[in-house]
């Protein structure tokens, strides 16, 4: 759904009144310079884009509102300059995420085309990275990276790299829990014996059975990663549009067999109109040859004399010729007369023959119809004509038909054959071997689905090849019960560690309490000490591989960031509404940091090219990039006085573009003082959008 703007709504705009708008798809709007155009664009960006902030805007001191339409959850919402929340805030956001210079990108505030502050040209690579590519976003969670975080790698499971910065507190941190780890050691040494000793032995009873149940757990996983790949093997030998193309084959089948009887039929029925159609051949040869007057004129000099004389009268009197006409018209009478006596003349001719009254003997008798003469014999054949004709139209489908049928057919019994080894014990019902076919299909992906969630859902992953024999024995519940008993008899250990005292003095110099305290006040301590450590470890490790991660990504990104951004400039998206505004320029390229745009025969640095030029390549760019990022998702664009530098030559089809764009769904606002522009857009905008279209008059 676009994401329009459906109301703009503000009071004390200097010098304008209150102002109040309902925009339509394509909005002009229309005024004087120091007439308040450019505040109002600085008012909806300031109500709109949080992005805004970081163009240079004029302290928006004006109360109102904007109304927005097509955001999720919401019919329509309400922004102003003081709304916590913005425009992205609500916008689902592209693969590369949200661009931090949208507002740019939609909006062109006091025909400031460019899209890049401070560049060359207006546009550089810094820019496109956030608009192009998901480059822009890496760079930027790269640079939260330490610089050390970046140095390091990972090798044989460590983590190598200069030691200081963060890595070197990892490893301050991993050297002092290695140190209490060892005087944990110690004290479980010193408390081997009596409950600690019982308490030792369960612990590593329950221990193994726990390593049992996980060994079971992953044997489980494997087999379930084992039945997948069998599963999908399956359904990779049964897809599932090849069972609707064979559900589609059975069907044709079946309306060909339909098809094939109704032809047979048809042609059945028709079969005995042969004879009939062969005697009247021979019947008005005789007809004719016993019937033919003699005459000295030929017998179609009266109808085409009587056919000339309709023409001409019809002529002269469109011509407005009356006598000359009536003439004609006389002579039109006079010549159907004659042909008229001809014809009949012919007609008694025929009636009087012996032969012909046999002729229309057997007519009757095989007609059942009364025959008056020749026309009725020509017009019986005529008729039988088009029933012979079909009949060999649907003889000739019949045997194509026939042939499609046989094809199909065996065609179907390769695929079931192929599919359902035993499918002839269902041979003569085909629904019954699809619904086969169907119903495996079904379980198959049922399956596939159960198997995925339990994997997903499993906190290790299966080993290729690895065993299963074990898998039964797994119990999920069994294994929660273990894993807490063990804690437990881990708590009582501590327990009972804080009844001695002969490790006081050295968890002291550990941690620094007085030695006057007592060992239960001691060793928590020290548990503390450790699990803050081991905390700060796992930590300190997780945001060091992370950053490891990150740079790596942001590496191998890099790596083909200028052919992605080429390729992306290369997309017709970007390429036809640049070539469509300036009308020579086809290409755009990447130059190190830098745009050069080409024709057909040369190329130009952008930011050598007139204001004109390089308004009218930017403003082609904006269109294409922003159709490109939010594909899908149509929104609005503002224009302020963006084609104020371009020539009056090209004016036209850049206002062509843009009513474009807004026929794919964008919504688009243009404020100028320019009358010309005012005037191209009130002449080209009603014949494509009709009432979707506004234009409001600034007041003097």
């Amino acid at each position: 759904m676009p994401v329009h703007i459906t109301e703009i709504s503000l009071d004390g705009l200097p010098p304008q009144p209150e102002i109040h708008l309902r925009p339509r798809r394509v909005n002009l709007i229309y005024g004087r310079n120091e007439h308040g155009k450019t505040r109002l664009v600085e008012f909806i960006l300031s109500s709109l884009l949080r992005s805004s902030s970081k163009m240079t805007l004029r302290p928006v001191e004006a109360a109102g509102f904007v109304t927005v339409s097509g955001l999720p959850d919401a019919e329509e919402t309400r922004f102003n300059p003081r709304s916590r929340s913005k425009l992205e805030d609500y916008l689902p956001a592209p693969d590369a995420g949200l661009p931090p210079q949208l507002a740019r990108l939609l909006v062109v505030k006091g025909a400031e085309n460019a899209l890049q502050a401070n560049t060359p040209g207006g546009l550089g690579r810094a820019a496109l990275k956030d608009y192009l590519s998901n480059q822009g976003v890496i760079d930027r969670i790269q640079d939260r990276v330490p610089k050390t975080t970046r140095q390091a790698q990972v090798t044989d499971g460590r983590i190598v790299g200069p030691q200081n910065g963060d890595l070197k507190k990892r490893k301050e941190n991993l050297d002092k829990l290695a140190m209490i780890d060892r005087l944990f050691a110690e004290i479980d040494a010193q408390l081997s014996d009596g409950p600690l000793g019982q308490l030792s032995a369960r612990l590593v009873e329950v221990q193994e059975a726990a390593a049992g149940q996980k060994t079971a757990r992953q044997q489980y996983v494997n087999r379930l990663a084992v039945d997948l790949a069998r599963w999908q093997q399956e359904s990779d030998a049964l897809p599932g549009h090849e069972v609707l193309h064979l559900d589609a084959d059975i069907r044709e089948e079946q309306r060909l067999k339909e098809e094939i009887d109704r032809l047979t039929r048809s042609c059945r029925e028709k079969m005995p109109l042969q004879a009939d159609y062969h005697w009247l051949e021979a019947a008005l040869q005789t007809y004719r040859a016993a019937t033919i007057p003699q005459h000295d004129e030929p017998v179609w000099l009266y109808p085409v004399l009587a056919a000339v004389s309709v023409v001409a009268t019809v002529l002269l009197a469109f011509f407005e010729f009356p006598w000359a006409a009536l003439v004609t018209a006389l002579a039109a009478l006079l010549t159907g007369y004659l042909a008229y006596r001809r014809l009949r003349s012919d007609a008694l001719a025929n009636v009087i023959a012996p032969e012909n009254r046999l002729i229309m003997a057997e007519f009757e008798r095989r007609f059942h119809t009364r025959c008056s003469g020749i026309t009725d014999l020509q017009m019986k054949k005529t008729s039988l004509e088009q029933e012979i004709s079909l009949l060999k139209t649907q003889t000739e489908l019949l045997k194509t038909g026939t042939e499609r049928l046989q094809d199909l057919s065996r065609e179907i019994e390769h695929r079931l054959t192929l599919w359902l080894p035993d499918w002839r014990s269902v041979a003569k019902n085909r629904q019954a071997a699809l619904q086969i076919l169907q119903d495996r299909r079904t379980f198959l992906e049922n399956s596939i689905t159960r198997v995925q969630i339990a994997l997903k859902s499993s906190p290790v992953q299966p080993v290729p090849g690895g065993e299963t024999a074990r898998a039964d024995e797994f119990n999920p519940q069994v294994l929660v019960d273990l894993e807490e008993e063990s804690t437990r008899i881990k708590e009582k250990m501590e327990d009972l560690n804080r009844q001695k005292t002969i490790l006081r003095q050295r968890i002291c110099d550990v941690t620094g309490e007085s030695v006057t305290r007592s060992l239960a006040e001691l060793i928590p301590a020290l548990q503390s000490m450790r699990m803050e450590l081991e905390h700060n470890a796992r930590a300190q490790t997780a945001e060091i591989l992370a950053g490891i991660a990150v740079t790596q990504a942001a590496q191998e990104l890099r790596a083909g960031e200028d052919t992605a951004l080429q390729t992306a400039l290369n997309n017709p998206v970007i390429r036809e509404p640049i070539h469509a505004l300036t009308g020579r320029y086809e290409r755009v390229d990447l130059v190190e940091d830098r745009l050069d745009v080409s024709d057909s025969f040369q190329s130009f640095r952008l930011d050598e090219l007139s204001t004109g030029a390089q308004e009218q390549v930017l403003l082609g760019l904006r269109i294409g990039m922003a159709s490109r990022l939010f594909e899908g998702q149509p929104l609005f664009l503002i224009l302020d006085d963006a084609f104020q530098h371009s020539d009056w030559l090209r004016r036209p089809a850049m206002v062509d573009e843009v009513l474009r764009l807004a026929q794919t769904g964008w919504q688009v606002f243009y404020l100028t003082m320019d009358d010309h522009l005012r005037d191209l857009f009130l002449e080209k905008t009603p014949p494509l959008l009709g009432d979707d279209f506004m234009a409001f008059t600034m007041k003097e």
